[in-house]
């Protein structure tokens, strides 16, 4: 479909791309959740370690950005 010169189609750049999951896509992300199950299930201290790492970094992240915008006014 074309438009008049200087004008889009009417969905062009309007919607999100696609995303077509393959069954390949689902074993892999089924794989990579089931040992990182497997992992913290079998080292829970491991997995504590990870869980409260990854928690303060979304703190940190989230207070670096309250400062920010706090400061820019």
């Amino acid at each position: 479909m074309e438009g008049e010169a200087g004008t889009r189609p009417p969905q062009a750049g309007t919607e999100l791309e696609q995303s077509c999951m393959t069954i390949i896509d689902l074993v892999k992300a089924t794989v990579v959740c089931g040992a990182i199950a497997f992992l913290i299930y079998s080292y829970p201290i491991l997995g504590q370690i990870v869980l409260i790492g990854f928690l303060s970094l979304l703190w940190l992240l989230y207070a670096h950005k309250t400062i920010a915008h706090l400061r820019r006014r």
